[in-house]
């Protein structure tokens, strides 16, 4: 895990290493928001509140909690990359530019691939 203006940068097995914690936050944030889609309840909002800033102190990103969507910065050559997971796979696989999203992902086979001039 390496550091620039605050922001944390990820390689994929340190994701991997990470992601029983952040599976729990996610399934966690789940029921919240099923509770609050039900109730309306600022309680529980504050509770979704305090689980979404827990993730972002890891330095992932919270993309969809409805699909359970995270996103990690990572470097790719220079380049600032996400690498990308959903709450159903077991491991990181994905990963998009930082001006795609989660339709552009591409295997991470492809991150160690260099880029075309």
């Amino acid at each position: 895990m390496s550091k620039e203006k605050n922001i944390v940068f990820f390689t994929p097995s340190e994701v991997n290493d990470k992601l029983p914690q952040i599976k729990k936050i996610i399934n966690q944030i789940i029921t919240l928001k099923k509770k609050f889609d039900e109730s309306k309840e600022n309680e529980v909002l504050d509770k979704i509140r305090i689980k979404v800033s827990e993730l972002e102190n890891i330095g992932c990103i919270l993309r969809s909690a409805d699909h359970g969507l995270v996103d990690f910065p990572a470097q790719r050559f220079g380049e600032v990359v996400f690498l990308c997971w959903t709450i159903d796979e077991e491991e990181i696989n994905y990963w998009h530019t930082s001006t795609s999203g989660y339709q552009s992902r591409k295997h991470i086979k492809e991150y160690y691939i260099l880029p075309k001039d």
